[in-house]
């Protein structure tokens, strides 16, 4: 049944990315919350390659077929270490910036965008990089077949024409001034067109080509996955092998993580990331709003129940302890909020949900009672 969503209860639910490995002498920044982010101030060096950096995974990418990584909870960091992505956000300039692209400019009306790639790209197999592959696989993630993550924003592309040899020109279905987010993503992981074609389907899910830092030296499906550095990397050396492993479980994850089996490692839940910060370990953290929602019918696919009412849905709100709900849940470590993006989020624009409010939603109900005897 198809349902509506009513933002009545939400809480907050927290995820931390931990980090063993930290650079030099500058100082590690920490977040409002508490959360303390790795140095990044050294950078891989001819000097510095070699090396095993394990991860404890929250989900594990589910297969390197097209549109399959999905944000960085499922795959997408794997996904993004083999192909690599046309575009990238860059926080600290809150902007969009090229990386396998060498530029990306739109029209007036932002109906038209051009994509200049970096010249001397090749994938891992030595083929160069090329609009013909970005255009191709654009089209990929256009085509139900493929079964996408990113079909739905890919369709905005009308189409994707292949201006010169570096040159791709997307002309959109209506104006978007975010489209660089697209090739942000999944979409922004270009396909080697010939390669592709001349592959296997299944093996290339296993065994696939990209222009990333990384080529899969061992894939077993939702157990481990090992990316050896790729030698030809356009960015110059890398320096550790990766090594994803699933650990279910947030706090066996970060019971791996205390022990050095893992120096890396996934956590959500609001319990969990809260001991680690409280440690002092280091990671990024992400404060994840609708961490639980209610859903509720209000009259889509044939439903005409007594959710129609508006009250009652008002009174359902307003009968939630959210307070309580975290408690029960996180120890009381949670964001309890009727709001639907948390006020920790640097998006928190003030709109708040009904407060919890027990006379009020019996009010209601006994409205609704007696407006509908039956």
């Amino acid at each position: 049944m198809t349902r509506a969503t009513s933002a009545l209860a939400v809480l907050a639910a927290t995820t931390l990315a931990l980090t063993a490995c930290g650079g030099g002498g500058a100082d590690p920044t920490a977040s409002a919350s508490g959360a303390t982010a790795p140095d990044q101030s050294e950078r891989c060096t001819a000097d510095r390659v070699g090396g095993t950096i394990t991860m404890g995974e929250y989900a594990m990418l589910p297969s390197f077929a097209p549109g399959q990584g999905q944000f960085g909870v499922r795959g997408a960091t794997e996904s993004a270490a083999v192909y690599d992505r046309l575009m990238r956000w860059n926080p600290e300039a809150a902007e969009f910036e090229p990386k396998l692209a060498e530029s990306l400019e739109a029209n007036d009306d932002n109906t038209v965008w051009t994509l200049t790639l970096r010249d001397g790209v090749t994938f891992s197999n030595g083929d160069p990089l090329t609009a013909e592959d970005v255009a191709f696989t654009i089209d990929l993630h256009k085509d139900p077949k493929t079964v996408s993550n990113a079909m739905t924003d890919a369709m905005q592309v009308e189409q994707a024409r292949v201006a010169d040899p570096l040159t791709v020109e997307f002309t959109l279905t209506e104006p978007w001034a975010g489209f660089p987010i697209l090739l942000a993503g999944t979409a922004g992981e270009v396909i080697p067109k010939d390669a592709y074609e001349a592959a296997d389907p299944a093996q290339w899910a296993r065994n696939p080509i990209g222009a990333g830092a990384f080529t899969v030296s061992e894939y077993i499906p939702d157990q481990e996955l090992v990316l050896e550095p790729n030698p030809d990397y356009y960015g110059g050396p890398v320096c550790p092998t990766l090594e994803f492993i699933r650990i279910p479980g947030s706090q066996g994850t970060y019971e791996a993580f205390q022990t050095g089996e893992v120096q890396v490692g996934f956590l959500r839940g609001a319990k969990t990331v809260t001991a680690a910060q409280d440690a002092g370990d280091r990671g990024f953290e992400t404060i994840t709003s609708a961490g639980s929602i209610v859903n509720l019918n209000a009259g889509n696919a044939g439903y005409d129940g007594v959710l129609t009412d508006e009250r009652a849905r008002q009174a359902f709100a307003m009968a939630l302890d959210r307070e309580l709900i975290d408690q029960r849940l996180t120890g009381g470590l949670g964001q309890p909020t009727s709001a639907i993006i948390a006020e920790s989020s640097r998006f928190y624009d003030g709109q708040q949900g009904p407060e919890f409010d027990v006379e009020q939603a019996t009010a209601l109900i006994d409205e609704v009672k007696a407006d509908r005897p039956d």
